[in-house]
């Protein structure tokens, strides 16, 4: 091959190569919803942890997580979604503890029952 055409197929090959190592978008279904998830945990959950660990309002940190995790957005069509089925006060830290093991299911870690409802 000319000079020429390798220097032109170089970035061709470049792309088709990034583009088979582009990661697929992480995906959790919440009672019938589908959430995206960031490729990466965001950092942000670093304090989130923190907050978990060093507050008397434990069911506020894990709010925070679980928006830290899901964004605006998805964390509000999650609150939706529980007001929608009529989820009981009695229920929801399960529900929520359930949402959260799904999460950090999908990036590979295993998230006690405890950590997930905010439970001491």
């Amino acid at each position: 091959m000319a000079p020429a055409k390798r220097a032109a197929a170089a970035p061709k090959k470049a792309a088709a190569a990034t583009s088979e190592v582009t990661p697929e978008p992480k995906r959790i279904d919440f009672r019938g919803i589908e959430f995206t998830l960031p490729e990466k945990m965001p950092g942000s959950l670093l304090w989130d942890f923190s907050d978990l660990e060093s507050t008397d309002d434990a069911t506020a940190a894990t709010m925070r997580m679980l928006e830290s995790l899901l964004g605006r957005d998805q964390y509000l069509a999650a609150r939706r979604k529980v007001v929608e089925e009529g989820i009981p006060f009695d229920e929801i830290e399960d529900v929520i503890g359930e949402l959260m093991a799904s999460i950090f299911d999908v990036y590979g870690l295993d998230l006690g029952k405890q950590a997930a409802s905010g439970a001491s």
